[in-house]
């Protein structure tokens, strides 16, 4: 199965308004990296403020000799095809996407997607549960995000993804000790979870397997 992790950086927070400024994508393949990867810069046809520059870094002048969303659609319609979309607080992302597929006329994205942040939230509540927090609690590094920035998130989400997902985990919880040992390549997890984390964890596992 092809999953496409995605993130945006935007000129704001309101999709009516605010515009998409940059996109990036990773593909994974039955839980491996494919290589592939997309990464665009848009301009956004309207200045942004110097408070929102400052969050990842991206300014006026850097894209005023970039393509119009209208010149990039194509492309990204084209990498994400069917694929499921992975995006942390999705609802954000795929908002400001199909905003501007609206904006030149074409359908919404029909693609399945799955939300890391309400997964999350599920998984171990009442503990924060944003991208740099899950980072953290699996150990993931986070010496490339000075600044956010979609195809960093996007690498960084891949990897809470795995974490949160991987069928692997299944077999990895012990009752007794409440503790969840997850090994790969890169990494070695070992994360203390309460009965109501565990349970919550088995249900996903549960809704994936349906």
């Amino acid at each position: 199965m092809s999953i496409i992790i995605l993130d945006t950086e935007t000129t704001g927070l309101n999709n009516k308004e605010d515009r998409i400024v940059e996109i990036g994508c990773v593909e994974l393949h039955n839980s491996e990296y494919t290589g592939r990867k997309l990464h665009l810069y848009i301009n956004p046809e309207k200045e942004m403020c110097e408070t929102v520059q400052k969050v990842h870094g991206i300014t006026n002048a850097f894209l005023k000799n970039k393509p119009l969303f209208k010149d990039i659609y194509k492309e990204f319609l084209d990498f994400v095809k069917d694929s499921t979309i992975v995006a942390h607080n999705a609802k954000f992302d795929m908002g400001f996407l199909n905003a501007e597929l609206d904006r030149q006329k074409q359908p919404k994205l029909s693609n399945k997607v799955i939300d890391t942040l309400a997964t999350a939230r599920k998984m171990f509540p009442g503990s924060p549960a944003n991208l740099n927090a899950l980072a953290k609690r699996f150990n993931i590094s986070l010496h490339e995000r000075t600044l956010h920035g979609a195809l960093i998130d996007a690498k960084i989400l891949s990897k809470v993804y795995l974490a949160l997902y991987q069928p692997k985990q299944e077999s990895l919880f012990s009752t007794n000790e409440k503790t969840v040992v997850k090994k790969s390549k890169q990494n070695n997890y070992k994360i203390q979870l309460s009965d109501e984390e565990i349970n919550a964890h088995n249900q996903i596992m549960n809704e994936l397997k349906g």
